[in-house]
């Protein structure tokens, strides 16, 4: 993946805020996936998004950080889920965890080793999924993904 080869080539911000409305059952995704020839290291995941709006009766909503695309993405790296009526907080560095939720791994320092080793190429990207799985409430509140990887050039 990264060797002692491969060149350090800036930081990059891949953060979003999405405001689209999220119908019961339905999800969204933001892909990280570099250019062909670079590769992106995670450095920090942070993510915030209120209770679904009222009216819900019950279910949950979650984000998951999975490799591969949002289509076929073959294995869970984070996974953290809330009922419904309660927000998703998420901050993860090199250094600390903050999560308000249901998460898995559930152990602070297997969450930041998971992140230490989060890389993404062209060819196997990540992907963020935030899913509302209320059973009738439309999430209609502001999504705001904070995201931050480090650039390096594939070692050939």
């Amino acid at each position: 993946m990264i060797s002692r080869h491969s060149s350090l080539l800036g930081l990059k911000d891949l953060s979003a805020t999405n405001t689209d409305t999220i119908n019961s059952g339905a999800d969204e995704s933001i892909s990280i996936q570099p250019p062909k020839g670079q590769i992106y290291k995670l450095t920090n995941i942070g993510f915030y998004v209120a209770s679904v709006a009222a009216g819900g009766d019950g279910g949950t909503h979650e984000l998951v950080l999975g490799r591969g695309t949002a289509s076929g993405w073959d294995s869970r790296q984070f996974y953290y889920k809330s009922t419904y009526d309660s927000a998703i907080q998420i901050y993860l560095n090199n250094i600390a965890a903050v999560v308000s939720t249901t998460q898995i791994p559930s152990n602070d320092s297997e969450q930041l080793h998971i992140l230490d080793n989060a890389y993404a190429t062209y060819d196997t990207p990540l992907t963020l999924i935030y899913a509302n799985d209320a059973t009738t409430a439309t999430q209609s509140n502001s999504r705001y993904y904070r995201i931050y990887a480090l650039i390096y050039k594939e070692a050939v």
